[in-house]
């Protein structure tokens, strides 16, 4: 792959049933499955993620190229990669893949990184988690019929005491590499997942960046 060629870009992102990915003081569900799910997602993969995100979940986590965007240019991360875009930091990501090449970079959050790749974006793991918690701040994002979003794999898992709460994982493509899958239905596309009614939907939900972000010590955020 040259250095001009655009590797995959995909999101991975959890929400409740009315969009809800979080505020500053965290997530309100645990789910040991989907802190496994992340990992295995994004391990040997670069990843992007907001300069607050990367910042409260205070280290670098292992095993993954992490890049932190921020405006400023003095704006250093110990471990990671900076960069002052999402474009720059695509850049960065195929750069630092020199012997192999870099195939796909996943975007881990916050909500307004996950608006700016969205447009970019080809692939989204989604787990929608079921339940209405207390939150803030959406996943900004509704799915046009035009985008031709095909749900690829999608799978069920109920509650289990001590494993936290029951959730739907769906695997989500579009563009001429998608895979056979079936379409989204209209609410899908037109409530991003959303499955509540829209008076419960989140008042403030295109704030401040917020991010579904995982802590490899097992603690799952969602940060400004």
């Amino acid at each position: 792959m040259t250095t001009d060629s655009l590797p995959l870009i995909s999101i991975i992102v959890a929400i409740d049933q009315a969009g809800t990915i979080g505020d500053d003081k965290g997530i309100p569900w645990r789910i040991k499955s989907d802190l496994k799910r992340f990992r295995a997602l994004t391990w040997g993969k670069p990843i992007v993620m907001g300069r607050t995100t990367h910042e409260h979940i205070g280290k670098t986590l292992p095993g993954r190229t992490n890049i932190v965007l921020s405006r400023n240019p003095n704006y250093r991360a110990e471990g990671c990669l900076t960069a002052g875009s999402l474009a720059e930091a695509i850049e960065s990501a195929k750069s630092s893949w020199i012997d192999v090449p870099c195939k796909e970079i996943v975007v881990i959050g916050g909500a307004q990184v996950y608006r700016d790749a969205l447009p970019l974006c080809e692939r989204i793991y989604l787990t929608r988690v079921e339940g209405v918690f207390p939150g803030t701040v959406s996943f900004p994002a509704t799915f046009a019929e035009s985008d031709d979003w095909v749900v690829v794999d999608e799978k069920e898992y109920p509650a289990i005491p001590g494993e936290g709460a029951g959730h739907r994982y769906f695997l989500l493509e579009r563009g001429a590499n998608a895979r056979a899958g079936r379409a989204l239905t209209a609410l899908e596309r037109d409530r991003g997942f959303r499955v509540a009614s829209p008076e419960i939907d989140r008042a403030g939900s295109d704030a401040d960046a917020r991010c579904h972000c995982i802590d490899e010590r097992g603690a799952a955020r969602s940060h400004a």
